[in-house]
């Protein structure tokens, strides 16, 4: 062969070895997805939105988006609970109320009504969790109680909801009073309970001898 031909040769082995690696259904090919584009997050948020349950008209409601001031404290009282968080840098609901149906259980006594928090996201990543500084301050009193109750353990005053999944769990009240109560003497006083909300259910403040 002469050199000419020697060339030809080894251009055309070097070509085929560039060709072999450039694509051709091996399973050492991949693809790179580009990242979606801002028109494409925003149809997707706008689906969020469009999909996001609206509040029960009897319940309190704020629809958080970026045109409000991110961190600054908001609070939203209905009958004698409020509720208070810091806004966050997205786009959420929030919806507060008294719960058609209240909290129930053999062994427990309302003293409050119980309240109920929804949160529905407005955009892709928002949820409970970024209500920062969380705080439900219900007013409850001892009149619901049984005639027979004169005198109660204010340790076994607590907060309770069904937020984790549905289960009755206690929370992590704060307030007063402590002590042993006379209830007859206390009558129609009222007193306040610190929660600290853990997502959304419902919320109250009960006697559990």
């Amino acid at each position: 062969m002469n050199r000419v031909g020697s060339f030809v040769v080894v251009g055309m082995s070097l070509l085929g070895l560039q060709l072999s690696g450039c694509g051709g259904g091996g399973e050492g090919d991949s693809v790179t997805k580009s990242a979606p584009t801002i028109q494409e997050l925003a149809k997707t948020d706008a689906a969020i939105a469009s999909a996001a349950p609206d509040c029960p008209a009897d319940y309190k409601k704020i629809s958080i988006n970026k045109s409000y001031i991110a961190n600054a404290t908001y609070s939203m009282q209905i009958g004698d609970a409020t509720l208070r968080f810091k806004l966050p840098n997205t786009s959420i609901r929030v919806c507060f109320g008294i719960a058609p149906k209240p909290i129930e259980a053999s062994n427990l006594y309302a003293l409050s009504q119980t309240y109920d928090i929804k949160v529905y996201p407005l955009e892709a990543g928002a949820n409970f969790a970024q209500l920062l500084e969380r705080s439900l301050v219900i007013n409850y009193g001892l009149t619901s109680l049984p005639p027979e109750m004169t005198s109660i353990d204010a340790s076994k005053i607590v907060g309770v909801t069904d937020a984790q999944g549905g289960v009755l769990t206690d929370t992590l009240p704060v307030g007063s009073p402590t002590g042993q109560l006379d209830v007859v003497k206390i009558g129609a006083e009222k007193f306040m309970r610190s929660i600290s909300p853990a997502g959304d259910g419902r919320y109250a403040v009960v006697y559990r001898p």
